[in-house]
């Protein structure tokens, strides 16, 4: 990492709005799916995950594709731990 390199500052902020109920931090979650550092994809994939929100999954498929391993898994970890919710949910 570079000195200016600002993704764990975009990753803790990721983390930050997991709790939040707010359904723009929902799409601002899923717009930082796309970052450029793979840090910040991965720590927004986690941060829905903990939202509970299984409506978020149609969104975070193609993280599925990721050329990063941390960020596949993290999608696959999230869209199994969502789907299971929809699945209690009667979803």
């Amino acid at each position: 990492m570079t000195a200016d390199d600002e993704s764990p500052v975009r990753a803790a902020a990721a983390v930050a709005l997991a709790p939040d109920p707010d359904p723009k931090s929902g799409e601002a979650l899923v717009r930082a799916v796309q970052d450029k550092s793979w840090i910040v994809r991965a720590a927004a994939l986690d941060a829905i995950a903990r939202r509970n929100d299984p409506a978020l999954v149609p969104e975070i498929m193609n993280a599925l594709n990721d050329g990063r391993l941390e960020v596949k898994y993290t999608a696959a970890a999230a869209i199994y731990h969502l789907s299971t919710l929809a699945s209690a949910k009667g979803n």
